[in-house]
């Protein structure tokens, strides 16, 4: 069934699944993770992380996936394992976000690309570059104010002015509610605190360094 598919990197398998040879066809035996290209040569379960960032405890070639897979303990995602100081490469569809070099954990889906800029929703981004997120209902629109101990951040969804300690600026993208979230522009906000926001397109993420 997977023998052969040797760019396999991701395996969800459930608690009644087993690996079972088959020798017309291989049956389940899947291939050898390589270790190169920032590979590790093993298998590790998802875990509380993400496929891009795995933080599961078990980590097994692919011939011992194969022999001690135990459903009962081991039913997850599995991933190809990155070596630890290796880039990772975020999936087009799901921009990812470093803050001074450590992954954002965000869940898929809820970063976006939008007219070429990326947006995420407040949380797990802007609280990691140390602001303070609030909402208030002003005029019929969800005001998203963002503060620090220098810096106070007013924006309205779908208003191309934004302001900065009460000085308007104007974004070339308005922050939107996409699929039901409110979502921000990263760099226009980023920047407007002294952060230095930088677009990798080969890793397709967003770098951010804090002043």
């Amino acid at each position: 069934m997977l023998g052969g598919t040797y760019n396999l990197r991701q395996l969800t398998l459930g608690e009644k699944f087993s690996f079972v040879t088959n020798r017309y066809d291989g049956g389940a035996s899947i291939p050898p993770v390589p270790q190169s290209g920032g590979f590790t040569g093993y298998w590790q379960n998802v875990g509380t992380g993400t496929a891009e960032n795995p933080q599961g405890a078990y980590v097994f070639t692919s011939e011992e996936l194969m022999q001690n897979y135990d459903g009962a303990l081991h039913a997850d995602t599995w991933v190809w394992q990155r070596e630890s100081n290796y880039p990772i490469a975020y999936p087009r569809s799901h921009p990812g976000i470093e803050i001074d070099g450590k992954p954002i954990l965000i869940t898929p889906g809820r970063s976006a690309l939008y007219n070429g800029r990326t947006f995420v929703p407040h949380a797990s981004v802007f609280h990691e570059a140390g602001l303070s997120v609030t909402w208030q209902w002003v005029q019929g629109a969800n005001r998203a104010t963002l503060q620090n101990s220098d810096y106070t951040i007013e924006v309205t969804p779908r208003e191309l002015v934004y302001y900065v300690n009460g000085e308007p600026h104007t974004l070339d993208v308005p922050a939107q509610y996409i699929n039901g979230q409110m979502m921000l522009p990263l760099r226009a906000i980023l920047e407007s605190i002294g952060c230095v926001v930088e677009w990798d397109n080969e890793r397709n993420a967003a770098i951010v360094t804090t002043p």
